[in-house]
């Protein structure tokens, strides 16, 4: 039994390195928006997926992270982008990161592409601003399973 919990787990790990997080004070603060989207909306859910080339996501254990604190200076910021019906994307941001600022990621979907900005809150200007290309899965795939009666 050991050895099946230790396959299965062995299984979930990750591959290369993960990102080291600093603490808050010490940081400028990357914000994204971690909600499920099932509605008719614009509204759009950004997850961060690396930075510097550093794993944020784990596991899907952890799920999304909604603040990453990340330390001053410059960094390549991999950020996810999911909008209603089943539309994905992924870019990266090349952000000149402050002690003590919050920077807000924040999308629009428009059509299959998404407007993406990242606003610094503290400065109060926009850093990042790009249209991302979208694409567009099927979407979950119901398979029905007929159980036979005796």
């Amino acid at each position: 039994m050991l050895i099946v919990f230790a396959l299965m787990a062995g299984g979930c790990a990750t591959t290369g390195p993960t990102y080291q997080y600093v603490k808050k004070s010490d940081s400028g603060l990357l914000v994204g928006r971690n909600f499920m989207v099932f509605i008719p909306t614009d509204k759009v859910r950004i997850s961060f997926v690396e930075i510097d080339g550093a794993l944020v996501k784990p596991s899907v254990w952890t799920g999304p992270l909604e603040e990453v604190p990340v330390a001053p200076g410059e960094h390549a910021v991999t950020f996810g982008l999911e909008g209603f019906q089943f539309v994905f994307a992924q870019d990266t941001a090349e952000l000149k990161v402050e002690a003590g600022h919050r920077y807000q990621f924040k999308a629009r979907k428009v059509g299959i592409a998404f407007d993406v900005e990242v606003f610094d809150e503290t400065s109060a200007r926009t850093v990042f601003a790009k249209r991302v290309s979208g694409s567009k899965s099927a979407g979950p795939v119901f398979v029905p399973i007929f159980i036979p009666t005796k």
